[in-house]
């Protein structure tokens, strides 16, 4: 076709992001399985932007703790802003 794809741009890889490119992902996926061609050339071509090193926004952390045994700086180990969050969901 002779169509124009759309294009789109997220800012910033948290959440909303994740979870948009997650739907396309999925979307593009289920279009693929069932042969949909013109489905897929509807869907956009997604460009993310983040300014961070790696995705994740408010859910990622890059806080350091101090070791109370040694008294050094030391980064948590943990990927989590929460250390310990946990869902009741799936």
């Amino acid at each position: 076709t002779n169509a124009k794809r759309v294009t789109v741009a997220v800012i910033g890889c948290g959440p909303g992001g994740m979870f948009f490119l997650h739907a396309v992902a999925t979307r593009r996926r289920m279009m693929e399985e069932a042969g949909d061609v013109k489905g897929l050339e509807r869907l956009p071509d997604v460009t993310v932007f983040e300014r961070s090193s790696s995705p994740g926004g408010v859910w990622k952390t890059d806080r350091e703790f101090k070791d109370y045994g040694t008294g050094k700086k030391k980064n948590s180990g943990c990927a989590n802003m929460y250390e310990a969050l946990w869902t009741n969901g799936p």
